[in-house]
């Protein structure tokens, strides 16, 4: 696992390999592994589970978030309890609506999921 040194990771599992960039924070309850990324900036709130994805820089994730084999654009915000499934590709800006599920497909730039 690579860490940056100023990500906040008190309280996270990971499970390699996982590389989180500089200026991350991780909630604790989340569990991130294996064969994630998660660029810089990123917020990540409590208790989620993330596998098998990339989130890019500047993503707001909110609590008790899933999100598997995916990709997460810069930007998006991904409101409490959504869950992204295998195959999911969120374009920058996009917005996923709190509880919201994304079947594996993709959303466009500065759209929005409810």
């Amino acid at each position: 696992n690579v860490f940056a040194a100023d990500a906040d990771v008190t309280g996270v599992a990971t499970t390699a390999p996982v590389v989180i960039a500089d200026g991350s924070t991780i909630e604790s309850g989340t569990c991130i592994g294996p064969n994630c990324v998660i660029g810089r900036g990123v917020v990540l709130g409590a208790d989620c589970r993330i596998r098998g994805s990339v989130v890019m820089d500047n993503a707001r994730i909110g609590t008790g978030v899933t999100i598997t084999d995916s990709i997460v654009g810069p930007s998006v915000v991904i409101e409490n309890g959504a869950d992204l499934l295998a195959g999911s590709v969120i374009g920058e800006a996009a917005v996923i609506d709190r509880d919201a599920i994304v079947a594996g497909t993709a959303v466009e730039a500065g759209a929005g999921v409810a």
